[in-house]
């Protein structure tokens, strides 16, 4: 991504092991000879040991590359925590060779035939284990009786062994002092210089195509170099971010300041995101931003819109609903709070007291109310009195006069009460009634029906007080 502004072909740091960069400094230049030489003179036993990111597979892949492939067998062994018989079995599998049995014995004998006709052939075998630190200490063990196939002047197999210095630890064990007594070659890996990390650097770059100087300056490359302290796989993850970095932040060549940024990056030190990753992450979210207000706008925005003024309506209709609902309630509460039925008339006893006439004259009446009342004083019998008003024109249950069917508050009020047209609210007539004492219940007059309709709570109180004083 980085390689047209920097005026590079290739991307010059790669952590993968690439000959093509391979970088001989004193020490590996020793271990690339000391692996040519041993294979070459065919001395049976090599070892060649290094920390981790020295470049020991580096300089393996560029001594397998110098190889002679015709005169040359290489079997690799990249998992070396394998077991004897395994290892066998490898063996014989990269060499092409038939594996006739199973038994360890029956193999080497075998794998021994198939040498000895390689060696008349004058081809050499090489068996490369990477990673020799995993090896089993019984698979080191017989690798020594592998070391034993030899002629009376040559050895028949060449045996390297490439780790890291925890091989060393366990060469020194007692039980492989045979084997670490057959090491005819050994090499160490050894970090690099300040002079040899610049070198590195530099020689990268120009085989990648590109003017180090015009892609790092000084201080950058020396901040670079004291952080990786001489190893070359910590150079390379450093500069890869950093050319990275920079190609975010429009910057060449690549400063000190980028440099420190990326290794307080790698160090778990720095931002979460840097200044030119956090541009380019808005740049793509303002991109997804916009394609979906495109996708909306095709038809999907409008009908959300539909469905939020169809969800508006609904709304409004409940809470109208609930208003209206709320409006009839009141009235009705207000009926139920006031004591009774709103046509059940009590009637008062003669010789009303004067307060309660004097009340009745102040309270405005209801022609429409008053028809149908007794106006001769009549008696009514208690027990059509307290009856509840019925609608005209029904039968009665006893068979005698009209009785009219009485009718709750509630209907009342949502609107049943409505009367045909000439009917008209009356009392019944019958028999007048009299007390224990003589006395007679009249009919109310026009004035007093009319203030009971309008206050049926007072109209109850009323007759309750007119009989409590009709008591003896």
């Amino acid at each position: 991504m980085y390689l047209d502004y920097y005026g590079i072909d290739k991307e010059p740091f790669h952590i993968t092991p690439d000959p093509e960069f391979l970088f001989l400094s004193p020490s590996h230049k020793e271990a690339l000879g000391a692996m040519i030489y041993g294979v070459r003179q065919r001395k049976g036993f090599l070892a060649v040991t290094g920390e981790v990111g020295l470049g020991k597979t580096t300089v393996l892949r560029a001594f397998i590359e110098k190889l002679d492939k015709e005169q040359m067998k290489t079997v690799f062994v990249f998992n070396a925590n394998v077991s004897y018989k395994g290892l066998l079995k490898i063996i014989y599998r990269d060499l092409g060779l038939e594996l006739a049995t199973d038994d360890v014995f029956e193999m080497v004998n075998g794998l021994h035939e198939a040498l000895i006709e390689e060696y008349k052939a004058d081809r050499n075998v090489v068996l490369i284990i990477d990673e020799a630190q995993n090896m089993p200490v019984e698979t080191l063990e017989n690798l020594r009786m592998l070391s034993n196939l030899e002629t009376s002047k040559d050895k028949l197999l060449q045996i390297l062994l490439i780790g890291q210095p925890e091989l060393e630890n366990m060469l020194d064990r007692r039980e492989l002092r045979q084997l670490k007594q057959r090491l005819a070659v050994r090499a160490k890996l050894q970090p690099l210089t300040e002079s040899d990390s610049l070198d590195y650097i530099q020689q990268r770059l120009r085989v990648s195509g590109g003017e180090p100087d015009e892609i790092f300056t000084k201080g950058a490359l020396q901040a670079i170099v004291h952080d990786a302290k001489g190893v070359p796989r910590r150079i390379n993850i450093i500069c890869d971010n950093a050319l990275v970095t920079g190609y975010g932040y429009n910057q060449k060549p690549i400063t000190k300041k980028i440099v420190q940024e990326v290794i307080a990056d790698l160090d778990g030190r720095g931002q979460a995101l840097r200044p030119g990753f956090k541009r380019a992450a808005v740049l793509v979210l303002m991109g997804v931003v916009f394609a979906t207000l495109l996708w909306m706008g095709s038809g999907a925005l409008g009908n959300f819109l539909k469905m939020a003024d169809k969800n508006s309506e609904g709304d409004a209709r409940v809470s109208t609903s609930v208003t209206d609902r709320t409006s009839l309630q009141q009235p009705l509460q207000g009926v139920r709070e006031s004591g009774g039925l709103i046509r059940k008339f009590p009637v008062t006893v003669e010789g009303n007291d004067p307060q309660a006439s004097a009340s009745e004259e102040k309270e405005p009446g209801d022609a429409s109310v008053a028809q149908g009342s007794s106006e001769g004083g009549e008696a009514v019998p208690p027990s059509e009195l307290s009856s509840p008003m019925t609608r005209r024109g029904e039968p009665s249950v006893s068979g005698g006069p009209e009785r009219e069917e009485s009718m709750p508050v509630e209907d009342s009020l949502s609107g049943d009460e409505r009367e045909e047209p000439g009917s008209s609210i009356s009392f019944l007539e019958e028999e007048p009634a009299r007390t224990s004492t003589g006395e007679s219940y009249s009919t109310p007059t026009s004035e007093e029906v009319q203030r009971q309709l309008r206050d049926p709570g007072d109209a109850i109180e009323l007759l309750l007080q007119r009989r409590m004083e009709d008591q003896p």
